[in-house]
């Protein structure tokens, strides 16, 4: 599980549309090595399947699911200047198709180019106008620029188009939250929670919630659901340790951020030298 801000955004996987037959690892076409990159990420393996896209485009360079697959998986990988390059590449083999812009957003988003994002979002959804997930993500990048306003009309549409999407009520929820309106943020993530009750970001969220809301029990309730599903989710044991401090509890804090700052999470870093005097 990813820290909070990747997962604010969806990304749309796309499926070479074709019927393949066993075969072995020798002599496979573009389109096998695009459905063999697809057996790979629902495993979760985007190293794999990103080479599956390599090996598909080496045979076919005008393969478009290969360079689009490929692009989103770099981006789970990280590699977003590379992602945005496949993206863009899937774009012009087929420039009509909504779901590669989506993508290209999100690889925007990533590097903070919310501009960039916001536009492609915005060119998927007049491609696609029913297509939720688009609203959602240009939500999160009006969000991330501090547009409110236009955030929470998109998660709304989100919604309206979509009343089961989850992560589109707790997106708005964390929205809520950022601005300090805690009741009306405890709703969404609650009805997030109530159509995925397993979600581990919404989860985390919630917990922050309860934290402002001094209602220690249930943060922690929900914060240590989250670690016992993903004890390397290290974002939840900042989220902890803001418990723990809010309580008075400080050895316990600094326990949690300093885990979270030996496993790269810089907030944990800088609640750890704020807790312990050594800014």
């Amino acid at each position: 599980m990813k820290r909070r801000i990747y997962s604010l955004i969806v990304l749309t996987t796309l499926v070479a549309l074709v019927l393949v037959p066993a075969v072995s690892a020798i002599a496979l076409t573009a389109d096998e090595w695009v459905v063999k990159g697809v057996e790979y990420e629902k495993k979760g393996d985007f190293k794999n399947a990103a080479e599956s896209c390599t090996r598909a485009i080496e045979i076919d360079p005008s393969n478009k699911y290969a360079w689009a697959n490929r692009g989103i998986y770099y981006t789970e990988l990280g590699r977003y200047d590379e992602a945005v390059a496949d993206c863009t590449k899937a774009i012009s083999l087929d420039p009509k198709f909504a779901n590669n812009y989506n993508n290209r957003g999100f690889a925007y988003r990533s590097l903070g180019k919310y501009d960039l994002a916001i536009a492609d979002f915005t060119t998927a959804i007049g491609l696609d106008p029913k297509y939720a997930r688009a609203y959602n993500n240009r939500g999160g990048a009006y969000r991330s620029l501090g547009k409110y306003d236009p955030a929470f009309a998109d998660y709304t549409k989100a919604i309206e188009l979509e009343p089961g999407y989850a992560l589109a009520y707790n997106n708005r929820g964390w929205a809520y939250y950022l601005q300090g309106k805690y009741e009306r943020a405890l709703v969404d993530i609650t009805k997030s929670l109530a159509i995925a009750p397993e979600n581990g970001y919404a989860l985390d969220s919630r917990s922050n919630v309860y934290r402002e809301l001094k209602r220690y029990d249930e943060a922690m309730a929900d914060i240590e659901k989250t670690i016992k599903m993903d004890p390397k989710y290290y974002f939840a044991y900042v989220t902890r340790g803001k418990i723990y401090e809010a309580q008075g509890m400080n050895d316990k804090a600094k326990a949690d951020y300093k885990l979270a700052c030996d496993n790269g999470e810089r907030e944990a870093c800088e609640a750890l030298k704020k807790l312990t005097g050594t800014q």
